[in-house]
């Protein structure tokens, strides 16, 4: 997936920004995991070899962007919540490339003013997988496993219900738990899961974190249920995307 995003960016790149010889790019990750330095592996081999990427933390940024060197930047490009929302709290020139945003957590973000992505200026790319590409790998890979387990907290609900009525094309019955609380999940995995062939990992940061994640593998494992994950670094991401550092 981080390879996925990487090429949207050079899309966008190629078209939105004025292309010189050589162009600087500063990359602002959310955190030092694993899969940020992929992802920046990633992004700096489709950049032409002239070109620079200088990658920083949300400890450092400010030493780059608040700068009258700034302005070399041809493109800011984020990882994650939290550098998309210090960005929204620096003034600069370069485009905004925000990348790696759950799609619901962007949309309560934006209209509460925490992250400000103005489309002239800014643009996002989202982690979120359309529901219906998602579910047809799903009837691929698990032929004869009908019923989904989907967990959701407060700010994924309506995503369970988009889920919920994209799966009767695929013959695909969908279990909706809610949980309010780590508490609650850990209610949710020994008793709900039961009865479901695989679970279906939703972009929630309150169902899946670093808090969370041992949890969530071991009932998985323990009852013989498969996780849904479309590539290899999908969990990673959401574990590590919605971490604060």
């Amino acid at each position: 997936m981080s390879r996925a995003i990487a090429y949207a960016i050079i899309g966008y790149l190629l078209t939105h920004t004025l292309q010189v010889y050589a162009s600087t790019y500063l990359l602002i990750n959310s955190g030092d995991g694993g899969i940020y330095r992929q992802f920046r592996q990633e992004l700096s081999a489709l950049l032409n070899p002239q070109d620079d990427l200088i990658s920083t933390n949300l400890e450092n940024f400010s030493k780059h962007i608040n700068t009258p060197q700034s302005e070399k930047f041809t493109a800011v490009i984020t990882t994650g919540i939290e550098a998309a929302i210090a960005v929204s709290r620096v003034k600069s020139r370069s485009k905004i490339i925000m990348s790696m945003l759950p799609r619901k957590n962007y949309m309560a973000l934006s209209k509460s003013g925490e992250i400000v992505c103005k489309p002239r200026h800014c643009q996002v790319i989202f982690l979120d997988q359309p529901v219906s590409r998602q579910l047809r790998l799903i009837k691929l890979a698990f032929p004869g496993k009908n019923h989904i387990a989907v967990i959701t907290g407060k700010n994924s609900a309506e995503l369970s219900r988009r889920i919920s009525r994209a799966a009767n094309k695929f013959g695909l019955i969908i279990h909706r738990i809610r949980v309010s609380s780590e508490d609650t999940l850990i209610s949710a995995l020994n008793q709900d899961l039961a009865g479901s062939d695989i679970l279906m990992a939703v972009p929630d940061p309150q169902v899946y974190n670093r808090n969370t994640a041992r949890a969530v593998l071991l009932a998985t494992f323990n009852q013989h249920i498969n996780i849904d994950i479309p590539d290899a670094g999908y969990l990673t991401q959401r574990l590590e995307l919605h971490e604060k550092p």
